[in-house]
């Protein structure tokens, strides 16, 4: 079952918080603090990978371009990714999604809601908390 998200994020109180958040949800997560940290992990856990969430700016890359990596592998190519960022540049989103990203979120307006909203979207995991109708 895919039912983890890997956080790929260098922002070590950014990545801790959304770990916890999705944990409080009844979530499994994983945490890459750099692209070499998040491509060991992908490696040893893609079946259970179930999202991704991508920083745009990592120090060893950029997430344009692990997006094309991600894309070449077949054991990653289908797992969904959803960019972090703080720059709001629509050209660079649109580029992110036109490489294959389903989505993404801007730092500034995460919120336990807007976790909520991606987790039921695009994880397969049934315990997982749902927003109030």
């Amino acid at each position: 079952m895919k039912d983890t998200i890997l956080i790929i994020e260098d922002s070590k109180l950014l990545a801790k918080s959304l770990a916890l958040n999705l944990n409080n949800m009844g979530l499994k997560t994983l945490i890459g603090y750099s692209w070499q940290e998040g491509r060991d992990i992908l490696n040893a856990d893609a079946d259970k990978i179930g999202l991704i969430f991508l920083d745009y700016l990592l120090p060893d890359s950029n997430g344009l371009e692990i997006l094309d990596r991600l894309k070449e592998n077949e054991n990653f190519s289908g797992i969904p990714v959803v960019i972090l960022t703080s720059i709001e540049d629509q050209s660079i989103l649109n580029e992110g999604l036109s490489k294959g990203a389903k989505d993404y979120l801007i730092k500034s307006n995460i919120n336990v809601e807007t976790l909520i909203e991606f987790a039921n979207k695009y994880i397969d995991a049934p315990d997982i908390v749902k927003l109030p109708q």
